[in-house]
């Protein structure tokens, strides 16, 4: 299998030795564990025992995997801030383990987002579910 970020230029990344001439099929998989961030473009090389080559199909793949990350986690001064936020938040919703909203003031700057709780709040596990304009996010937040 190759990897490639522009189509063009590929990279070996797993290799499959079959040691037999055989027409039966084979099955073959492979889990790419260092994608590139962006779009990934794979194919299969395949060479026969008189070292002719093919290529299967180019295939692209999206890694955009972006983690928000909430620090500190767990929250002990009623502040914490999430990286990662992209979009304008449209929805905001702050709950606790019985699903009763709590009040939670949010600042957005860039791809951060502050959120401010109550100094009144009890210490336990809540939830945070932001919907902005580009993706949903959920996380569990602990406050000490």
């Amino acid at each position: 299998m190759q990897r490639s970020q522009n189509a063009v230029n590929f990279n070996d990344i797993f290799t499959v030795e079959t040691g037999s001439d055989s027409n039966e099929p084979k099955r073959y998989s492979y889990l790419d564990d260092s994608p590139v961030f962006g779009t990934n473009y794979y194919r299969l090389k395949q060479i026969d025992i008189d070292g002719s080559m093919s290529f299967s199909k180019i295939v692209a793949a999206k890694w955009d995997f972006q983690s928000e990350i909430i620090f500190p986690n767990p929250v002990t001064d009623k502040r914490f801030v999430i990286d990662g936020v992209s979009g304008e938040i449209i929805r905001a919703i702050l709950s606790d383990i019985n699903n009763r909203s709590i009040p939670v003031k949010l600042d957005k700057s860039g791809e951060s987002v502050t959120a401010t709780l109550a100094e009144s709040m009890a210490s336990g596990v809540y939830f945070l579910q932001i919907q902005t304009s580009t993706k949903s996010i959920s996380k569990k937040i602990v406050v000490q």
